[in-house]
């Protein structure tokens, strides 16, 4: 099973120039490959252009070309771009063994992990880090705060240094960095099925004093003894508003982005706790018939995307041993 784990990272200003340098150089490798429409080349261009960065950068640019061929066709002239945006990534990586995560980081000449003592906790999560090369004169210190513990057992493939924009404030944009690890880890033991579950995924607004609240699923439970009890769903009150404002015409698409987001985190916080309250799931699938008989218009419809929770579910419930079925 294929996992990524992702902290939220700090550099220093003498580090975050040199990683800024180095995506700079990666991108433009990779504009000037695709505009070149000559894939064969790509092997002997990168050794020219990128030949003092570290390796698993050279292997991050040759995947981009591979994986998006040139496009031939005459294209519309658009406006013109700033030539470079400081959102990007740096990869990093280590000779490939079967090495655990424990292990792997102490016995590498050129990568180091270890835990910063000398920084107190904030909120229970330590903080670590990770010394790497960028080129082959300079390496980085990545600090970052481990708020989820990686198992032992479990085989670090490659991990990403990543800068986005964060506008949380009016008029003022700002870096912010995350480290992502991919991690190969040992499939989880099956559940007992003790607690059997019938997953009902709907839609509709909830009257009364509870006005507001959307209900999205209900959960009807029967254990080994034979009771049964339903547990319902709802997502917040201003999950509406916010998805109209979003599809809304002349919403940046940055906005739009953040909302897909928000909404993915509060589905798979959803699927977290159907997952604990039942071992076997039988999801019954829902039709958009059903949903235009509860009121549903379709503008509210692509806003909800039921189907996301749904396959939230799954993947969750494949992630900690439990069992999840789709009934049509």
């Amino acid at each position: 099973m294929i996992r990524t784990y992702s902290f939220k990272a700090y550099l220093s200003a003498e580090d975050e120039a040199v990683v800024l340098d180095a995506m700079s150089r990666m991108r433009s490798a990779y504009n000037e490959m695709k505009e070149a429409g000559n894939l064969k080349a790509v092997t002997a261009n990168l050794k020219t252009k990128l030949v003092d960065l570290w390796w698993p950068n050279r292997v991050l640019v040759r995947e981009w070309a591979w994986k998006s061929p040139p496009d031939n066709k005459k294209k519309k002239k658009r406006r013109s771009t700033p030539v470079f945006s400081p959102e990007g990534m740096i990869a990093g990586a280590l000779a490939p063994r079967d090495q655990e995560w424990a292990e792997m980081f102490a016995i590498s000449r050129t990568v180091k992990l270890v835990e910063r003592m000398d920084i107190a906790p904030r909120d229970g999560k330590a903080f670590w880090q990770l010394t790497m090369p960028v080129s082959e004169h300079q390496n980085i210190n990545v600090l970052f705060e481990m708020h989820r513990v990686i198992p032992k057992e479990a085989i670090c493939l490659r991990w990403h240094v990543v800068s986005k924009y964060s506008n949380r404030f009016k008029n003022m944009e700002a870096l912010t960095w995350r480290i992502q690890f991919t991690l190969k880890l040992p499939d989880p033991k099956p559940r007992p099925t003790e607690r059997h579950g019938n997953l009902d995924i709907h839609w509709y607004g909830l009257p009364g004093p509870r006005h507001g609240l959307i209900s999205v699923a209900t959960l009807h439970l029967k254990d080994n003894e034979g009771v049964e009890r339903d547990i319902e769903y709802f997502v917040p009150n201003t999950f509406l508003k916010k998805g109209l404002q979003a599809r809304s015409s002349g919403t940046p698409a940055r906005e739009k982005t953040r909302f897909i987001r928000w909404r993915l985190d509060v589905y798979r916080k959803l699927a977290v706790q159907i997952c604990d309250a039942a071992d076997v799931i039988n999801i019954m699938d829902f039709n958009v018939l059903k949903l235009r008989d509860l009121g549903a218009f379709r503008r509210e419809r692509m806003v909800l995307a039921l189907s996301i929770l749904r396959q939230a579910v799954v993947t969750r419930a494949t992630a900690v041993g439990a069992t999840a079925c789709v009934i049509k």
